[in-house]
Order: structure tokens, then C-alpha cells, then sequence
């Protein structure tokens, strides 16, 4: 039985590093296609990621390795902030026990992948909940 390599740990520069690498571009990494932004544009700005992450590595991160810690860290701080913050209290006016205040961190996750992404859309419909499949064609 063979078993593949645990990559190695990341350090917190790299993770500084690709955070603010992924700042930077998230207009462009997560937003739509378009006549300037297709999936090669994409692709490169994950290189050119990966690069500047392995400038402050002493181990060479591949686009794979580089593109799976940020879909790792976005998952981990969607659970944060969702854990901290419910939905209502985006909205919320003041009043009752004091919630737990997000960290500067998690804010800054917060606003590289958009309140939707944690908190679902606005008014929007849960498919899950039933509702007739007409609704949707």
C-alpha cells in the first residue's frame, strides 16, 4: 500500500504572503467571466501567487499545493465567522448579550470572500427546502 507525501507545513509568512496575494486579485480570481477575464488570466494569477508565496518559502509550493491552502483556509474561516456571527446579526441593532467579536484576521477573510459566500444570499431560496422544481426552470 503506498501512501503520498504530506506536504509540508505552511509557515505563517506563507500564509501572510498568499492572503495578501489572493487580496489582490480576488477581483479577478473569483469574479465573473468576461471579454478580459477568462480561465488562462485565472490560471496565470495563480502562478504568479504561487511564485510570490515561494519567495518567502524555504519549500517550493506548486499552483496545486498553493490553490488548496486557500480553498483550506476559506473553509476554516467560514466556520469561524459563521460559529461567531449568525445570520441575523449582520443586521442585528444592538440589544441583548454582546456577541463574539470577530478577530482582525477573520474580518479580513470576511472581506476577501464576501458575507454571501458565510452567510448564504439575502432573501434568497433553499432548494433543500422543497420547493417545486418549476420554480427553477
Amino acid at each position: 500500500m503506498s501512501s503520498a507525501k504530506r506536504s509540508d507545513n505552511w509557515t505563517s509568512s506563507e500564509i501572510e504572503k498568499l492572503k495578501q496575494e489572493v487580496e489582490k486579485r480576488s477581483h479577478i480570481l473569483f469574479g465573473s467571466f468576461s471579454s478580459t477575464v477568462n480561465s488562462e488570466i485565472k490560471k496565470r494569477h495563480w502562478e504568479e501567487i504561487a511564485k510570490a508565496v515561494n519567495r518567502v518559502s524555504s519549500k517550493a509550493r506548486t499552483v496545486s499545493q498553493v490553490t488548496k491552502k486557500w480553498t483550506n483556509l476559506k473553509a476554516t474561516s467560514k466556520g469561524q465567522i459563521a460559529t461567531k456571527v449568525g445570520k441575523q446579526d449582520f443586521n442585528a441593532t444592538g440589544g441583548g448579550p454582546s456577541k463574539p467579536q470577530l478577530s482582525s484576521d477573520e474580518e479580513r477573510m470576511l472581506g476577501i470572500i464576501g458575507k454571501a459566500a458565510v452567510m448564504g444570499i439575502e432573501g434568497g431560496i433553499d432548494t433543500s427546502d422543497g420547493y417545486p422544481q418549476h420554480i427553477f426552470i
